[in-house]
């Protein structure tokens, strides 16, 4: 992380608008040098907030050096590194997008929105539920029709009916945990389809949709989050840029498609109604931390890795038989068998110095 944090501050302060012009070649940012170095800024701060259980000094100096630098930090969506694609043959396509299109493993079979997350966005009134959800039951029939199944109700977008997928269940486990929660009826387990739980909306799921590296969001919500750790990121209250954060995470899914756009006034209740101002610091931190759950939900590999550093949200591990974990979630990958045999020296060390080569071994910074 020492490294990170010079390399990226070395390739921001060598930028110069005076150089080369290089045009569409560049793919982000079109040559504006200056939205690299809020880009660069904006990355300083993640790396920062990632280190801050194991050393606030470091991590305070780093997030106020990107914050205080004089291109600052991404301020609006606007300013959001993404890769675009045109969704033709090849390589020139969204590849979380490839994952769940049909022939991929998708659609009918697995693109669906986790029970955990919509059961969060249903208890919270949040205004992205039929934004993630595309709707529940027969996407062949429409609302009313007579000839849907008795098991599975004609196609229904009420934000009201959505239900989510369990996670940890499979093909045999999930009809006793389908009856147990009324989706289906005792002796009715012949006639259960996935299409009992809510689709994942395929208006995200384009193959030109974007790729988004960090978002105006998840700047806004680590500096609500640094602002209560008392560092110096500016004159904003921790509630303002929580705030901020929420208008730019809900109103960034119009990228996606410009029909999934909220009302302004649907932000307002929502944000009202989760009473961040009167809440005590440590549920302060609890609400920073879901907000930022449901602001990567697209960028996995972040979500899982701020999840690490703060435990928020709350998760209720999958016990599935024979797991490797004992019921715990994993918290990092386990190396390659090819890297064991064919790299032993090395392997050792590493081992050495991060402990058992384990899914449950944690990374250096996650200590919550």
């Amino acid at each position: 992380y020492t490294n990170l944090v010079a390399d990226i501050r070395a390739a921001r302060d060598a930028m110069s608008a005076s150089g080369d012009a290089v045009g569409a070649q560049d793919v982000l940012y079109a040559g504006d040098v200056a939205q690299w170095q809020k880009f660069a800024n904006s990355l300083l701060v993640r790396i920062g907030m990632r280190m801050s259980g194991v050393s606030v000094s470091t991590a305070q100096s780093v997030v106020e050096e990107a914050v205080g630098h004089s291109a600052g930090v991404i301020t609006s969506n606007a300013d959001n590194p993404m890769v675009t694609y045109s969704g033709a043959d090849g390589l020139n396509r969204n590849g979380v997008s490839e994952v769940y299109t049909a022939g991929n493993g998708g659609e009918n079979n697995n693109a669906r929105p986790s029970e955990t997350f919509v059961n969060w966005m249903m208890a919270g009134n949040d205004p992205r539920l039929m934004i993630i959800s595309g709707g529940v039951g027969d996407s062949q029939l429409p609302a009313g029709d007579a000839t849907a199944s008795p098991a599975v109700p004609a196609w229904d977008t009420n934000p009201a009916n959505q239900r989510g997928l369990p996670n940890g269940y499979d093909n045999d486990t999930i009809l006793p945990k389908a009856v147990a929660d009324g989706v289906i009826a005792a002796g009715d387990e012949s006639n259960f389809s996935r299409n009992l739980y809510s689709f994942l909306n395929p208006l995200l799921y384009d193959l030109d949709d974007p790729t988004f590296f960090i978002t105006h969001a998840e700047v806004e919500l680590a500096l609500a989050e640094a602002t209560l750790n008392g560092w110096s990121v500016g004159g904003a209250t921790a509630q303002a840029h929580f705030e901020a954060g929420i208008r730019s995470a809900i109103s960034n899914w119009e990228s996606y498609d410009a029909s999934l756009t909220t009302a302004s006034g649907d932000v307002d209740t929502y944000i009202a109604g989760l009473g961040f101002a009167a809440a005590s610091a440590a549920d302060q931190l609890r609400m920073i931390g879901e907000q930022y759950w449901a602001a990567t939900y697209f960028n996995h590999i972040e979500s899982y890795s701020n999840w690490r550093r703060t435990g928020f949200p709350a998760l209720t591990p999958t016990n599935y038989a024979g797991n490797v974990t004992g019921g715990t979630i994993p918290r990092r990958l386990r190396y390659p068998e090819a890297e064991i045999g064919g790299n032993p020296e090395n392997y050792a060390t590493a081992v050495a110095a991060q402990g058992e080569d384990l899914f449950t071994t944690r990374l250096w910074w996650d200590v919550n």
